[in-house]
């Protein structure tokens, strides 16, 4: 579970900068994104209960949108985006739909400004599409059976559930590390150790909680370097108006804010994480020496 999103990273990395991109790769991960659809509305079908935690698997979708949109064709991504908005608006999963919402704010953006259309004109149009957005967000949000179910309903609870119960979670976790010992806070307590000794039994839904008391101040120094150097290296790619910095600015937003409210770093989806920054990476790196 450590080692495998590692070792995705190098091998996409290393394949991609020795052979280039691929349309058909390109097609093939479309066809994952679509995959991982189906296994989706299967758990729904079979669960048929919104805001059940097994219908977290709808962000395997969101983890492939940023790859997805490297596809040249504009129809198929607008259609692409449209299949991962409804699929994770169906989950009823707050953290997922912010980090939707952001991601998509951050790609229009940047895609604007490497195509040198930051004018008037276009910053019109975007608030434009912004608003479209938002009003279909609204709309998807308010759509359930049952009136209490809907996004809005779970939104305008937060202030009463502390965000399904995120703030108690932080707490407890927050404690568990100021309460070990020298030795378990320098080196840790082993893979998804909060799970299984924290009070309430719930991870830390923090990935920087987590790391710090499942891999100790070693593994948190480890983890926040990779972060900000992930941070940086997007930051340049967009400076320098990369073809690739609108897909890699967007999957950083969801990567950073699903570190702080959910799980990324310690699940078995970091794997397609780590496969798209390893896959963007790859390809700038081998445009870059020619």
């Amino acid at each position: 579970m450590v080692l495998m999103p590692m070792i995705v990273l190098y091998a996409t990395y290393n394949t991609t900068i020795n052979y280039g991109n691929s349309k058909y790769l390109l097609w093939f991960f479309v066809l994952m994104t679509l995959v991982f659809v189906f296994q989706y509305v299967r758990v729904f079908s079979k669960i048929n209960l919104f805001a059940s935690n097994h219908l977290i698997c709808s962000y395997y979708t969101l983890y492939m949108l940023p790859i997805v949109l490297l596809n040249k064709s504009r129809l198929l991504r607008i259609i692409i985006v449209i299949i991962v908005t409804l699929t994770l608006f169906s989950s009823v999963k707050r953290a997922g739909v912010l980090a939707l919402a952001a991601a998509l704010l951050v790609y229009l953006f940047v895609n604007q400004y490497i195509k040198n259309k930051l004018k008037v004109s276009s910053i019109f149009v975007s608030i434009l599409l912004i608003l479209s957005f938002g009003g279909l967000f609204f709309y998807l949000g308010s759509l359930g059976e049952n009136e209490n179910d809907t996004l809005l309903a779970r939104i305008e609870n937060m202030g009463q559930d502390s965000g399904s119960g995120r703030t108690e979670v932080w707490e407890k976790a927050a404690k568990m590390i100021s309460r070990q010992d020298a030795d378990k806070l320098l080196m840790g307590n082993g893979y998804n150790a909060v799970l299984s000794e924290s009070p309430i039994q719930k991870s830390a839904h923090n990935d920087f909680l987590e790391v710090t008391f499942d891999y100790g101040v070693i593994g948190l120094v480890l983890y926040i370097c990779a972060f900000i150097s992930l941070g940086f290296f997007v930051l340049r790619i967009i400076m320098s108006k990369s073809q690739y910095a609108p897909s890699a600015a967007m999957l950083y937003t969801i990567y950073f804010v699903l570190s702080l409210v959910s799980h990324i770093i310690i699940y078995y989806w970091a794997c397609i994480v780590m496969m798209t920054f390893g896959y963007i990476i790859g390809l700038e790196r081998r445009d870059a020496r020619g």
